[in-house]
């Protein structure tokens, strides 16, 4: 009885180990920028997921998907460390005209189909069925869920855009990013929030945290 007592809490300490481990989710989202979006490419808007949980996770071939399509997979041998942010960001748009606006210290990555052939860019203005904003594995499973909303428990947009959706410290998990009342619009100076520098690309006056996630 003893030895089988002593497998059983083994095998739930093991259960709870598996459960904790590497668990990536959508950390932030730029979905309305105030800097002008063309729709042949230049986009500007962008995601950031995060390592919530204790290893490093082989995302290669990881993709952003709504009801509209989905993105081009991240290219073979990425990983993502723990506590690590990365950002994803539509291929029109370069890393090194990013970096000119957003600064440097992050992973960024490029991925194709975010236009009209594939995913078709974040809405502006979502609903119930859009946006249904996800992050899927290479084999299609589901990596996290952010059906973000304009309405109902989430925080309310700014008039004109500008500010990025930023996960709250505590709530860094897949069931906690579910509730709107998780989520904060970025503000300069809190949560590793900041303006974007004003380039030719990002000419208006964005507020984000790209690949920087607050603990507190």
């Amino acid at each position: 009885m003893l030895r089988a007592t002593v497998l059983a809490v083994f095998a739930s300490a093991l259960i709870g180990a598996s459960a904790s481990n590497g668990e990536v989710i959508i950390s932030e989202i730029m979905f309305n920028p105030a800097s002008k979006e063309d729709p042949k490419g230049n986009i500007v808007e962008w995601v950031e997921i995060y390592n919530a949980g204790d290893k490093a996770e082989d995302i290669s071939g990881w993709y952003l998907q709504d009801e509209d399509g989905k993105t081009i997979g991240l290219p073979r041998n990425t990983t993502i460390k723990p506590g690590q942010a990365v950002v994803l960001a539509p291929a029109g748009m370069t890393e090194e005209n990013f970096r000119k606006a957003w600064g440097e210290g992050f992973d960024i990555y490029q991925l194709g189909g975010w236009t009209k052939a594939g995913m078709n860019g974040l809405g502006n203005a979502p609903t119930e069925k859009n946006e249904l904003l996800g992050l899927r594995k290479a084999d299609g499973g589901v990596a996290d869920d952010a059906h973000y909303k304009v309405d109902g428990d989430w925080p309310k947009p700014a008039r004109g855009g500008g500010p990025s959706l930023v996960l709250k410290p505590d709530s860094l998990g897949t069931k906690a990013n579910d509730s709107g009342k998780n989520w904060v619009y970025a503000q300069a100076g809190k949560l590793g929030a900041k303006e974007n520098t004003k380039t030719e690309e990002f000419n208006g006056k964005d507020l984000g945290s790209p690949g920087v996630v607050a603990k507190e």
